[in-house]
């Protein structure tokens, strides 16, 4: 049918450039890789992140991840289970099962007593770490549940899920206090910021929208993202919202809500991103690509991590900064930074 409305002459002109078309779009594949690969020998001035060491690796799929406030427990999921690592002693202290499907999202409290898992089951399970046990389980949701987290009063559980709502959970009864939105889509990604006021949801329709968690009121949507919003951070200051898509990692200030900086080029999605204990640094990444690290003074990627031998889906730093931990099907990583050079 094209051959009637073209000459052979056109369609093989339109052909070629379609080829030249898909080399151009290879070949900068192939360079952003390159450069991901070696952006340490590049970067000026030299990061610290170039000189990161790995000091153990803990075996166990663990494409969720969570670290308690004092750095000593660390939980990593996958699967339809998890495991529980007293960090100190390197030692596992638990393996715990119940979910009906696999998880996707842990959340724990800031005294490291209290787990919450989210799964594909459509459930949340609390669990007591002191004891292994569970203490509840949460239904409510009709969907997979995509993301939790537990207010720093250790109060309330917040959970968002493909079903189109964020719901809210008392976290010592277990019982539903509210549905916080009926969204237009499924919410993949949920941030709450360090004093546990402001909520910072991220839904397939590339939206993301800022929360006031007390009075359930939606404060503003931010829009720019070209896909789903699928990983969102809040500093420790809690100025800066970064958040993550499939092609763009912005950095907001979440006071004012401006856009700050806007760095793309990807060609997978970001499934986890994080700020540094300092505020001077983001990294962001996931899938089988290595983690990209920006420097926030500058706008400029300074590093990648490397290592990424299988699927990365989280990843968490210790509260003083000297700790990095990243999780993949093949386990967790800790990684450590060279102590400062002092003259």
């Amino acid at each position: 049918m094209l051959d009637n409305w073209l000459s052979k002459k056109q369609i093989w002109l339109l052909r070629g450039v379609v080829i030249v078309i898909f080399v151009i779009q290879v070949g900068a594949y192939f360079r952003s890789s390159y450069r991901a690969t070696n952006i340490c020998k590049l970067s000026q001035p030299h990061s610290q992140y170039c000189d990161l060491t790995v000091v153990q690796k803990l075996s166990g799929v663990a494409e969720a991840i969570a670290l308690s406030s004092d750095g000593h427990t660390l939980v990593g999921g996958g699967g339809k289970s998890f495991s529980v690592w007293h960090l100190p002693s390197q030692q596992p202290q638990l393996t715990l099962k119940g979910h009906a499907n696999d998880i996707y999202d842990l959340a724990l409290s800031s005294d490291g007593q209290t787990l919450v898992s989210g799964s594909l089951d459509k459930t949340i399970k609390v669990w007591n770490l002191a004891t292994g046990k569970l203490k509840f389980t949460l239904k409510g949701h009709s969907e997979v549940v995509n993301a939790l987290v537990i207010t720093p009063n250790q109060q309330t559980i917040v959970s968002a899920s493909s079903d189109n709502t964020i719901k809210i959970w008392n976290l010592a009864t277990g019982k539903l206090t509210s549905t916080l939105a009926q969204t237009p889509n499924a919410v993949i990604t949920l941030a709450l910021s360090p004093d546990g006021k402001t909520l910072v949801s991220g839904d397939w329709s590339n939206r993301i929208t800022v929360w006031d968690l007390a009075t359930g009121r939606k404060r503003t949507t931010l829009t720019g993202h070209y896909g789903a919003v699928s990983a969102l951070a809040i500093s420790r200051d809690g100025q800066l919202l970064a958040s993550g898509s499939a092609k763009q990692v912005k950095v907001w200030n979440l006071t004012t809500e401006k856009l700050l900086q806007d760095f793309g080029g990807f060609y997978f999605p970001q499934i986890t991103i994080a700020f540094s204990p300092d505020g001077q640094s983001l990294i962001a990444g996931g899938g089988y690509k290595p983690y990209r690290v920006w420097n926030l003074v500058t706008g400029n990627m300074e590093a990648t991590l490397p290592d990424v031998s299988n699927w990365s889906g989280a990843m968490v730093f210790s509260r003083d900064g000297k700790t990095l931990f990243s999780g993949t099907q093949d386990g967790i990583t800790e990684w450590k930074f060279p102590a400062p050079n002092h003259p």
